[in-house]
């Protein structure tokens, strides 16, 4: 499973790529990036 959300910080508006296990539900991946391009949520 896969999500993508902002962060609100004093310096700008950052987002937040998550992939978790369903069946460990674990973080198994994760990116942080200025922008919100595809490139954002295909990244491994």
């Amino acid at each position: 499973m896969g999500d993508i959300t902002y962060l609100k910080t004093g310096e700008g508006r950052p987002y937040l790529a998550i992939v978790i296990d369903l069946a460990t539900r674990m973080v198994i991946g994760w990116q942080l990036a200025g922008h919100m391009h595809a490139s954002l949520a295909a990244t491994r």
